[in-house]
């Protein structure tokens, strides 16, 4: 069933003239690859491998071609997602790749010059979650959830080690989950090619945001716009780090504290954004039935660049709560009318489908 599932989706999704290759690892699924290395071993640059959900994580998984890998997207009530633990980009060849609708835990270079890669609505949840350990650029990280795990104090949840430049974080909702003295920083090593655009950032423990911004860099560009940053410890020193980055149409917030004046242009300091649905004022916690949209009347609702939404609503590229791919539906029933098939006949087969368009 989830085979057929599969196929019914790429229905509504363009493929071009590339080949799909699905994967599968749940026991007598049917499917054509078992392991997503198989079907990357199978696959020519160009091709999209289809990862089922499954109870079982698919590991680690080495790209070194340029492919598409999509995903279901993230739905807490089938507990099922295509989860990966370990992604490493061992090639060059391997720019430009797409990977979209993933659970992914980890994700590293392991060779210079990956260039143009795009993570698009995944869940990025581990401990070092993104870790740039040679040069590469051009990176476009959008719509993701990167969620630090509670095991994570004393790391930084996102890694760059100067060697990532033309790197582009908008509308992902970015989260910190050690609210204790565990002194996590969230970015680390960034240099002045790097732009946070329209994301939500929830920080949760008295570490610096950034660490390393200048580190062996004399960088005063580093971007930070229409973001809505959320600190819930008051001891938090959110600007550390950061001397150098510039702070423009950014909303702060944090309950019952008063954080430090931003400088830059046209920031909104020390105001609640008025999210739609939250648990409530002193709890920012990521949930999949919160509602980020600034209410109307929110000096947020106005107050990016453009006019616009500050924070994952805002921009050209909207936050899904359910990470699910752009241009793929997902599924939610299958009905076979025909009780009873004779041999040369055809199956009436009715779908029933949400999302999909973009």
């Amino acid at each position: 069933m989830k085979y057929l599932s599969l196929l019914l989706a790429l229905v509504a999704f363009q493929l071009s003239q590339a080949a799909v290759l699905v994967v599968d690892n749940t026991p007598g699924a049917g499917a054509p690859y078992s392991t997503v290395s198989a079907a990357i071993s199978a696959a020519t640059n160009g091709d999209t491998v289809m990862i089922q959900p499954s109870v079982t994580s698919y590991g680690q998984v080495d790209l070194g071609k340029r492919l598409v890998l999509i995903g279901p997207g993230y739905y807490p009530e089938d507990r099922n997602v295509a989860k990966i633990e370990y992604l490493r980009f061992t090639s060059s060849n391997a720019s430009n790749s797409i990977l979209t609708g993933l659970q992914i835990s980890r994700i590293q270079t392991t060779n210079n010059n990956v260039n143009g890669i795009t993570l698009q609505r995944n869940y990025l949840f581990g401990r070092t979650i993104i870790q740039m350990s040679y040069p590469s650029s051009g990176w476009l990280i959008e719509g993701n959830l990167i969620d630090e795990s509670t095991t994570c104090g004393g790391c930084a949840v996102i890694q760059l080690h100067n060697n990532a430049f033309n790197f582009s974080f908008r509308n992902n909702i970015i989260y910190t989950r050690s609210s204790s003295s565990n002194n996590t920083r969230m970015f680390n090593n960034f240099n002045g090619t790097i732009s946070l655009i329209n994301n939500i950032i929830i920080h949760r423990n008295p570490g610096y945001l950034f660490g390393g911004i200048t580190w062996g860099n004399a960088n005063n560009d580093v971007l930070l716009q229409n973001n809505i940053i959320w600190v819930t410890n008051p001891a938090v020193n959110f600007q550390g780090g950061c001397n150098n980055c510039i702070w423009n149409h950014n909303l702060t917030f944090s309950a019952g504290n008063t954080l430090p004046v931003l400088p830059g242009t046209a920031n909104i300091d020390n105001t609640d954004p008025q999210f739609l649905q939250i648990p409530n004022v002193n709890n920012p916690a990521f949930a999949f039935d919160n509602d980020y949209r600034c209410a109307p009347g929110s000096p947020g609702a106005t107050g990016a660049s453009d006019g616009g939404m500050l924070g994952v609503h805002g921009g050209n590229y909207p936050f899904r709560n359910y990470l699910e791919p752009a241009g793929i539906p997902r599924m939610l029933d299958l009905i076979l009318d025909n009780v009873i098939l004779e041999v040369g006949n055809n199956a009436s087969v009715r779908v029933k489908a949400v999302g999909g368009a973009e």
